[in-house]
């Protein structure tokens, strides 16, 4: 599962879907970009393989408030704690993770529909 591949399926299930802008956040790894999927926002980030997103994901607190910080020899060096407006729920398929952030049940069981359970989050 990529980034395109999300987007495809999505469409798919009738899901109104607005390709957004680039994201970066200081605790993931790569870059991301933002979709509008029934008006609720996501981002997506999309790794070069499904090792580095498991790299990724496994320094993810479990509530995903926190993000383990490795140096560039992979020695954990801190954390990131995120107090979110909304409760976060972190997903992982192949080499995306995607972090919704909100309460939209709809929104919800379609991820999981796609990308299965959430890995993080609240």
């Amino acid at each position: 599962m990529n980034y395109h591949d999300l987007v495809a399926k999505l469409k798919d299930s009738g899901a109104k879907v607005i390709p957004g802008a680039a994201i970066s956040q200081p605790f993931m790894d790569v870059q991301g970009r933002t979709l509008a999927v029934q008006g609720e926002q996501l981002q997506v980030y999309e790794y070069a393989s499904v090792a580095d997103a498991n790299k990724q994901a496994v320094r993810i607190s479990p509530d995903g408030t926190a993000f383990t910080t490795v140096s560039s020899s992979g020695v954990p060096v801190g954390a990131t704690q995120v107090d979110w407006v909304r409760p976060p729920h972190l997903y992982k398929a192949g080499l995306i993770i995607v972090i919704y952030i909100g309460t939209n049940n709809a929104v919800m069981h379609l991820l999981e529909g796609i990308l299965g359970k959430q890995f993080a989050g609240m």
